[in-house]
């Protein structure tokens, strides 16, 4: 199976973002990977090619994070690492990975993964409504002033080979 080089950010309290990079199959480094991310199949191999480079970094990113839980207070049991796909990008594809300490309280880790979860649907549907909108502006058409020599607007997109219309 082929694979490409991706860069992953780990973002912790401490020590801001954690840099590294690792090879990824290349399939998952495509166009439509945010559609995939509904897949059960895609899920599951993503999940499984993730998993060794979370518990690569576990350590550095507990160290980089803060010593306490961020509901409580308490002393922090372990770090929440959460990545976030943005292999869509295929040009600069990369993971952020959200790293947020929590105690052993299961109410802690459960109110944490529920704000990570909530934050997350914020982000998709801020990129989806950014993806509609620079899709209905490819569809648009714009209308410019009426040509001096022959008074006929020119129509700039949906032109034929993308050339004028009406000039």
């Amino acid at each position: 199976m082929a694979n490409r080089p991706v860069r992953f950010d780990f973002q912790t309290d401490l020590e801001g973002t954690l840099k590294y990079v690792h090879d990824i199959p290349r399939s998952f480094v495509t166009p439509n990977a945010q559609v995939m991310q509904h897949d059960p199949k895609y899920i599951k191999n993503f999940v499984a090619a993730m998993q060794p480079i979370m518990l690569e970094h576990e350590a550095a990113c507990r160290a980089a994070s803060n010593p306490k839980c961020q509901n409580c207070g308490s002393p922090t049991a372990k770090v929440l690492q959460t990545p976030m796909s943005w292999l869509h990008l295929v040009d600069e594809p990369f993971i952020n990975v959200l790293v947020n300490p929590v105690c052993d309280k299961s109410d802690c880790e459960m109110r944490t993964r529920q704000q990570i979860q909530d934050m997350m649907a914020e982000v998709t549907a801020e990129v989806q409504e950014a993806e509609e909108y620079a899709g209905k502006l490819r569809d648009t058409v714009e209308v410019l002033p009426l040509c001096a020599v022959q008074g006929r607007g020119i129509l700039w997109k949906g032109a034929p080979e993308g050339g004028l219309e009406g000039a």
